[in-house]
């Protein structure tokens, strides 16, 4: 009965054959746009989250490579600033150990372990930030101005991971190194990233469940907006915008559905479904060039029936900030908030914040 795979042949596509789906897809609802079967209990959505996680590799994000079974760690520096703890280390793992990771580790002093938050390697200032409020900053190259990434696909061959979800697997083997960190509370890791960074950090936790909270600042589409409610015209980029100016981010497959992106099995509020029930909020700026304000709150709206379902409707928010696409440091300690309350840092609700709920 749940046996749906989507996925066709690469010999034989067709994508006129699948199902049209002119809304955002249902979660909670397999085969869509063909028997409509609603699921209805645990067993049911961990064969939902399989069919999201297949289909979304297939057609949008490129297939990642099994996690390696064992990496190196070399140590670049270390010293110590006031009372912080500087590391820097190098990654090493996979065929011939020839995939690298940097990693830069700023660690507080405080009551071991510590919470992480983690972030890429332009947002340091975030990480630093985070500091002081009593969090191991952790700052990685998966990012344009420092990206060890961008080799995976060829080192590993068989799988196609395009640019984003490189960088996202490779923010997995940074956990695998802070799990073997005293230092660090593994319960308690926080990822987030700003613009194609927001991206990329959906689907890190999307796909790890590790992550235990997760922030997408204004990631546009392909991030918090879905590729169904984007179109240059209304302020975001349309499905067949961001494939043309950035090929390398997704699949080349996730570009036969501009102009038709009804066909498209999964969508962005599908991916974020798989980080239910961790923490997930979503952020844009009001009248940010790429933001989508009504696309954000659709995708909220969608992913946050996942969150009722799993009995954890407070887990999940939604920022529509002041402002345009810049950060800001104010952002920051926004973030910081929310992932103190999903970690029992704080006890201040979401909804009775600053946070847009509805």
């Amino acid at each position: 009965l749940f046996a749906q795979s989507q996925t066709a042949n690469t010999d034989s596509l067709n994508i006129n054959n699948l199902p049209s789906i002119p809304f955002l897809p249902d979660p909670l609802i397999f085969n869509e746009g063909e028997k409509n079967i609603p699921v209805k209990n645990l067993a049911q959505w961990e064969q939902k989250k399989e069919w999201i996680k297949e289909n979304y590799q297939y057609w949008v994000s490129g297939s990642v490579p099994p996690p390696p079974k064992s990496f190196g760690v070399a140590l670049i520096s270390e010293h110590t600033e006031g009372k912080v703890i500087l590391r820097m280390v190098e990654l090493s793992f996979g065929p011939d150990s020839k995939a690298k990771m940097k990693v830069e580790l700023m660690i507080p002093p405080g009551d071991r372990p510590l919470p992480v938050f983690m972030t890429q390697w332009n947002h340091r200032g975030w990480a630093q930030i985070a500091v002081r409020r009593g969090y191991i900053g952790c700052v990685y190259a998966g990012a344009d101005q420092n990206d060890d990434t961008q080799n995976y696909d060829e080192l590993f061959s068989g799988y196609d991971f395009k640019t984003l979800m490189k960088r996202a697997w490779g923010a997995s083997r940074v956990i695998d190194y802070l799990y073997q960190l005293p230092e660090v509370d593994t319960a308690r890791i926080a990822l987030t990233g700003h613009s194609r960074n927001g991206k990329q950090s959906l689907m890190a936790a999307a796909f790890d469940t590790r992550i235990k909270a997760v922030v997408s600042s204004s990631g546009g589409t392909g991030g918090e907006n879905t590729f169904r409610w984007s179109d240059e015209r209304f302020g975001s980029e349309s499905l067949e915008e961001i494939t043309r100016n950035f090929p390398d981010w997704f699949s080349p497959r996730l570009r036969w559905f501009a102009g038709r992106e009804q066909k498209l099995p999964v969508d962005q509020n599908s991916l974020m479904s798989l980080i239910a029930p961790r923490g997930l909020m979503l952020v844009s700026a009001i009248t940010e060039d790429e933001g989508n304000p009504w696309s954000v709150e659709q995708s909220y709206q969608s992913v946050k029936k996942v969150y009722h379902f799993l009995a954890a409707d407070s887990n999940i928010a939604i920022l529509l900030r002041p402002g345009r696409h810049q950060h800001a440091a104010r952002d920051a300690e926004d973030f910081l908030d929310f992932f103190d309350y999903i970690f029992d840092r704080s006890d201040i609700i979401p909804e009775n914040k600053l946070y847009y709920n509805y």
